[in-house]
């Protein structure tokens, strides 16, 4: 029946992935569900385990995505598997994701995933005189923006005052200080 199915269909290669995951949760065997896919026992495996990294909820989400193929499907679970792979959820969750279609869907997801520029909301520092840093992170590095201008009754700058201490900053850190 599955042979009979995807040849009628032409069903997508996650969708093919997500029914061989659910003939092995039903406890067909590696051959049998390759011979229901028409497809090498080894291929059979490598669906398995796409459908397996990836969330079902993802996949759905995305939908079938027929002109998405194996390489790409596999990079998203290197993705998700990685240390992104909560992010996706915010992704799915926009307002016009479900109304794209389902390849734009899916470029999105790895757009996503793969943007390093922004791993978290930039983080404001406020005190009684307003804002005086702004904290953003990346995926590799963080950018403290400090606004030129605010300086002490005796003329130093906050700035220049920062600058001149991220040694010693650094030296206590580095002693556990």
């Amino acid at each position: 029946q599955g042979q009979e199915n995807n040849e009628r269909r032409n069903t997508s290669f996650i969708e093919r992935c997500l029914f061989a995951r659910r003939l092995r949760d039903a406890k067909l065997t590696n051959l049998q569900i390759a011979a229901a896919l028409a497809i090498h026992p080894s291929l059979s495996s490598q669906m398995i385990g796409v459908a397996e990294i990836l969330p079902e909820a993802l996949i759905l989400a995305i939908g079938p995505a027929p002109e998405i193929g194996r390489p790409r499907w596999q990079s998203l679970t290197s993705l998700i598997s990685g240390r992104h792979g909560e992010r996706w959820k915010r992704i799915v969750a926009e307002a016009d994701f479900a109304a794209s279609p389902s390849a734009r869907r899916f470029q999105r997801v790895i757009e996503g995933l793969s943007d390093t520029s922004v791993v978290e909301a930039p983080r404001r520092f406020e005190d009684v005189n307003g804002a005086y840093a702004t904290i953003k992170r990346s995926a590799k590095s963080i950018t403290c923006v400090i606004p030129v201008g605010e300086a002490r009754p005796d003329g130093v700058a906050f700035t220049d005052w920062i600058e001149s201490r991220l040694p010693s900053l650094r030296q206590e850190f580095l002693s556990g200080k």
